[in-house]
Order: structure tokens, then C-alpha cells, then sequence
């Protein structure tokens, strides 16, 4: 029986999770649940992670620096998720923190974070960024983390990448009326969303998208967005055309 609480706390905990088996948490999570979340002995905890789904467990102990949970059951919350990356130009730093949360929000699987000629800052905290992906996918009911790949160029992302996936990038100097809507969707299961930095592309970087086959120039109407807001649009767009469509 499931103990009945008013708020439902989740957590993502890298250890082997099974039925019955008594989990104990270290100083950072204890601090969480502690002093953070109030919680007290008997409250449940769900826990989960990619590998062994979802399960519900009842804390035991509350000790200084660590807590000790017992599973009791599993879950039944299962993810499908769409199969869709993020390639992002570095921005500001609190519109990363922005991007990367929307982004799990959205069912991304995995983060590219890549530096441009434009691109407003030169560096990445990867810890943060790995605890903005935790903490969303938790709120989310996400059972898996988007994986964030390491800060690379975008020309040496490409030269790199797999032809089998589609990349569309915001032109925001497309004559035509070219948007996801009209364009082939059978493209975009496999699909990837890269969002340029403030300013946009440079004209070069521009003419460097063009040479590769994979990658594809769409347009998001008559106004420029901001970085932010475009990856939510795109990331939007890529769910719907992807609804329809189911991964083997």
C-alpha cells in the first residue's frame, strides 16, 4: 500500500533499483530531502532512472548525512519519448539554465552545446548543466536524463555527425516560406533542433550549414526570436511532426 501524501517527491538515483532492496542515499540527495523537502521518516520517495524504470520506496532513517529508503514497489509510469537532439550556440548564462530546462521538459534525449563565431560567452558549467537536467526530469516524470555531450565547434560537430539524422536550423534569412509543416516529416523522425546564438549565424556559418545534405534551413515565421524562445518553438514543432511516427 502506498503511503499517501500531499505532495509526490521524485528523485533520480543512479544505484541499482529492485524490488525490496534498501537504497542509501548520500550527503547531497540526504541534504535535499532533509532540508530541502522536509521529509520525514515513512514519507515516500519515488526513485528512478533509465535503466530500472521507476519505483515507489518509504524512508526508514534520517541521519545526519545520510538517509536509508526501502522499495516496496514498482511503478507503473513508463516514457516514450520522442527521438530528438538539441544542438545549442552558447547564450547568456541564465538562458542556458533556460534552454536545458525546457529542453528535458520537451523529451530531448540529448544536448549539444556547441560554440559559434557569435556565440556570447566562450565557456560551460557542465555540473550545472547536468543538475538543471536532473532536476527537470524529475519535476517532469521523466524516467531517463537528456545526456549532454561535451562543448565542441559547430564545424566539428557536423564533420562528425550522423547523416541519418536531420538537422533543421531557424534561417532567419529564408526567402521562402520553408517551415516544418510543408516539409517531408518521414525526414524528422530521427531528427535535431540547432539554435543559433544571439545575432544569428554569420554569413560563412551560414554557407557552411548549406554544404551538408542532412541539414535543413526552416522558418519560424516573419519575427526573429531569441535563442530561448526559438528552441522551445522548434523543439514544439519537432514533438507534433513526431507524434505520428513510432521508433522501432
Amino acid at each position: 500500500m502506498k503511503t499517501k501524501l500531499n505532495k509526490m517527491i521524485r528523485l533520480y538515483c543512479s544505484q541499482k533499483l529492485s524490488l525490496n532492496k534498501t537504497i542509501v542515499l548520500g550527503k547531497n540527495d540526504t541534504h535535499y530531502l532533509k532540508n530541502v523537502m522536509r521529509c520525514k521518516e515513512n514519507d515516500q520517495i519515488n526513485l528512478f532512472n533509465e535503466n530500472d524504470k521507476e519505483f515507489f520506496s518509504k524512508i526508514l532513517r534520517i541521519q545526519k548525512d545520510e538517509i536509508t529508503l526501502k522499495i516496496f514497489e514498482p511503478s507503473k509510469n513508463t516514457e516514450i519519448l520522442n527521438d530528438i537532439f538539441l544542438i545549442f550556440s552558447l547564450v547568456k548564462k541564465n538562458k542556458i539554465d533556460f534552454i536545458v530546462q525546457k529542453a528535458t521538459e520537451l523529451g530531448v534525449k540529448k544536448i549539444f552545446p556547441i560554440l559559434t563565431e557569435r556565440s556570447s560567452i566562450r565557456d560551460i558549467n557542465m555540473n550545472r548543466m547536468y543538475a538543471i537536467v536532473r532536476e527537470a526530469s524529475e519535476q517532469s516524470n521523466r524516467i531517463s536524463i537528456p545526456e549532454i555531450s561535451d562543448l565542441q565547434t559547430m564545424q566539428a560537430l557536423l564533420k562528425k555527425w550522423d547523416k541519418n539524422r536531420s538537422i533543421l536550423y531557424a534561417d532567419e534569412i529564408l526567402k521562402i516560406n520553408k517551415n516544418l509543416t510543408i516539409l517531408n516529416k518521414k525526414n524528422f523522425v530521427k531528427s535535431s533542433l540547432l539554435i543559433g546564438p544571439e545575432g544569428g549565424f554569420s554569413m560563412e556559418e551560414n554557407e557552411m550549414l548549406k554544404t551538408f545534405k542532412f541539414v535543413f534551413p526552416i522558418s519560424f515565421g516573419k519575427t526573429i526570436l531569441r535563442s530561448d524562445t526559438a528552441a522551445i518553438v522548434g523543439l514544439s514543432y519537432l514533438n507534433i511532426i513526431n507524434s505520428s511516427y513510432k521508433i522501432n
